[in-house]
């Protein structure tokens, strides 16, 4: 890990969104990590939070080889 400041975010998804998702999982989770990762970017940008600009590195974490849905955890880092 780098010596550099970080958080962690977590986003969960509705119970509905993973049986839609399994039926197109390429674009519906691209489109998924893009929206959730364009909001984080948004938010940091504003004075209250980060007032700057954050990378976004995103990973989709499952819970078996099934590949069963779990929350998102996305990680930004800041200077």
């Amino acid at each position: 890990m780098l010596p550099a400041p970080y958080f962690e975010v977590i986003i969960t998804v509705p119970e509905e969104l993973p049986q839609a998702l399994r039926s197109n999982r390429r674009d519906g989770y691209c489109a998924l990590l893009r929206a959730a990762a364009k909001a984080i970017i948004e938010l940091a940008r504003d004075r209250r939070f980060v007032a700057g600009t954050v990378g976004v590195l995103a990973v989709l974490h499952t819970q078996t080889q099934q590949l069963l849905c779990r929350p998102l955890r996305l990680s930004c880092r800041h200077n």
